[in-house]
């Protein structure tokens, strides 16, 4: 029994010796680690993301730098929020940061990593990203969709001119509604409004867009993945996965009917299927592989195509200057013809600039998709650890001071006669990304972004739903792995008459 006190004692000592001796070892490393604000025990920096994550580390990084290390959890996560700092992860040192965390929510949806956006950085991902370039995402590909896009577009303009005598419409629906017909026509040959799993993907789309933004546990604590099951995010992630797992199967089975009975559309979902059945090919596409590259492009395709096209469109309506601007410039390209062409679009300098000035406002992805390091490296001169979750806050980038004059302001004139684009060059304007993780269907998504803007300014005026003054509109974000604005675009349509 004596023994017991000693022995107490003992082990009581050789713990405070082993926390003293580490707590040095850290203070010591931490001189070169990136600056970092205080964190609470065990749970880190959590406590100080927020409900709106990138606006919280922007008001952090003003007082921490462009260059800072937080800990979610016990994940090291490194924040960066200046062009410079971007420039260095997403070009100089690309190679390092381009892998993707293991997160529990995306691995599930995409049948554990087997699509494009989310798979680990590897030979896998470099051949559906190659595969996907070649037959869906080039210039070529894109050029030859686009009756595609003028004919939904055309669409929308009709339901438009048939709803407008109703009362205000809800153009986020609309919006919504032209991106899902656009990318299923594209990407799976079939007009999706005609098929009885129609409704069913929307309602999928929808949910599995609220599980991304949902936080999981497991994600930052290593030792409380259980805790997945309490909250009852497990339940809800397996319903989802089985819901879109039946979708996309029935998808995949009435094309595939419809290519033994002799109908070919040669789609991106043909391409897939006849890799599928071909060995010889340099990358092997099973079931789940093709389900979740479907999942990716009905997904990133219409969350990035609809959120973009929404905030332009409540950018411009809260500045009526700048819409009477471009409505000018539409019309008088347009001269009496009744609807906007493709080859119209080059002509339209301001119509680029707005879009733009939107996209640095209010970039769909606000921290872009987390990224991972997959080795130790220096920045600065500071060290940054392997494994380290990385963030890229392209909204705080784009409000720099330093890089803009009134960043808070809408102000398309700022891109007139400016280099400046947002296809991942400019590290001043990177709602897409850049380098090997850029968005690879930039070029498929801003076609169709600039034609409903041109044709819906060309044959609508446009005002404010309700009482109040259209620059008091409400322009809160919802954050989640995409930005959606808060509440839904209701405004009022009324015919232009040349």
């Amino acid at each position: 029994m004596v023994l017991l006190p000693v022995l107490c004692l003992t082990v009581c000592c050789f713990l405070f010796l082993h926390l003293l001796q580490r707590r040095c070892s850290v203070t010591k490393a931490a001189k070169y680690l990136p600056p970092s604000p205080p964190k609470l025990p065990l749970i880190g920096n959590l406590h100080q993301l927020g409900h709106l994550p990138h606006r919280s580390l922007h008001d952090m990084s003003k007082k921490y730098g462009p260059i800072m290390l937080l800990h979610l959890g016990n994940v090291p996560t490194l924040v960066i929020s200046s062009a410079d700092m971007a420039a260095e992860v997403l070009k100089a040192q690309d190679h390092i940061f381009s892998s993707r965390p293991g997160l529990k929510v995306p691995k599930r949806l995409f049948y554990g990593g087997k699509d494009i956006a989310f798979a680990p950085y590897g030979e896998y991902w470099r051949q559906c990203r190659k595969l996907a370039m070649l037959h869906l995402l080039s210039s070529k590909k894109v050029q030859s969709f686009r009756h595609i896009r003028e004919e939904e577009v055309s669409r929308m303009i009709d339901l438009v001119s048939s709803k407008h005598t109703l009362g205000p419409i809800d153009m986020t629906d609309e919006f919504s509604f032209l991106a899902k017909q656009t990318i299923s026509r594209i990407s799976i040959g079939q007009h999706s409004g005609t098929e009885d799993w129609y409704k069913e993907i929307q309602a999928v789309m929808k949910e599995c867009s609220l599980l991304m933004g949902s936080f999981n546990p497991g994600d930052y604590f290593a030792w409380l993945p259980w805790l997945s099951h309490v909250t009852g995010l497990e339940r809800k992630l397996n319903k989802t996965c089985e819901w879109a797992d039946r979708v996309l199967e029935t998808i995949i089975e009435n094309h595939t009917k419809k290519l033994k009975g002799g109908e070919r559309e040669e789609c991106f979902l043909d391409i897939m299927l006849n890799f599928m059945e071909d060995e010889s090919k340099d990358i092997y596409l099973g079931r789940d592989n093709i389900k979740a590259i479907i999942m990716d492009t009905f997904g990133a395709g219409t969350e990035s195509t609809s959120i973009t096209t929404n905030w332009v469109m409540a950018e411009l309506i809260r500045n009526p200057k700048a819409m009477k601007k471009l409505q000018e410039q539409i019309r008088s390209i347009a001269c009496s013809r009744s609807l906007i062409q493709e080859e119209d679009l080059t002509e339209m300098a301001y119509l680029k600039a707005v879009i733009k000035e939107a996209l640095r406002l209010h970039p769909t992805g606000p921290l872009l998709v987390p990224r991972e390091l997959i080795q130790d490296t220096t920045i600065n001169d500071y060290h940054i650890p392997s494994g380290a979750l990385v963030l890229v806050n392209v909204w705080a980038i784009g409000r720099d001071p330093k890089i803009w004059d009134n960043p808070d302001d809408f102000r398309p004139e700022r891109f007139l006669g400016s280099q400046v684009d947002y296809k991942g060059q400019d590290f001043e304007l990177i709602p897409f990304g850049a380098g090997r993780r850029v968005c690879p269907g930039i070029g498929f998504a801003m076609p169709i972004v600039e034609l409903a803007i041109a044709n819906l300014l060309l044959k609508f005026d446009w005002s404010i739903a309700d009482l109040g003054k259209a620059e008091e509109m409400n322009m809160e974000e919802v954050f989640g792995l995409t930005m959606r604005k808060k509440t839904r675009l209701y405004v009022v349509a009324t015919p232009h008459y040349p």
